[in-house]
């Protein structure tokens, strides 16, 4: 794992993106694209997460092979993740959209016995298994 942060209040999303980009300044070469979409994709799940997931929220990094895994844990886990209609009328409802387009896969997962939800989302690296390897 990479880091783990918990979040209870939206005014910590800042600090998070912070902390994130601290881990990945390991030298690794990343392009600022890819460590932007981490960021976006990472955001977005925690910003749901304290926005829908009935309060606080876990955001983990790890990496799995050529791609990031973000996770998210919140207390939400009788709300299942669905797309907004588009034309409803109200701002925001983008955030599966974004993940549907800036991920390689996403899902979801309840967790009943601690009565949390976990929205996970795998991020490209830009880098190949072969290079991870190394």
């Amino acid at each position: 794992m990479l880091g783990s942060w918990p979040l209870t209040q939206p005014g910590e999303l800042a600090g998070l993106r912070h902390s994130v980009t601290e881990v990945l300044d390991d030298g690794a070469g990343r392009s600022a694209r890819e460590e932007q979409l981490l960021l976006l994709v990472m955001c977005e799940l925690a910003t749901n997460a304290l926005r829908h997931g009935a309060g606080a929220g876990v955001v983990t990094l790890s990496q799995h092979g050529p791609s990031w895994l973000v996770d998210v844990r919140d207390r939400a886990c009788d709300e299942t993740p669905a797309h907004r209609p588009t034309d409803d009328g109200r701002a925001g409802g983008h955030g599966l959209r974004i993940l549907d387009r800036a991920t390689t896969e996403w899902g979801w997962y309840p967790e009943p016995g601690r009565g949390a939800k976990h929205v996970w989302a795998l991020v490209p690296t830009g880098r190949s298994e072969a290079e991870d390897h190394r």
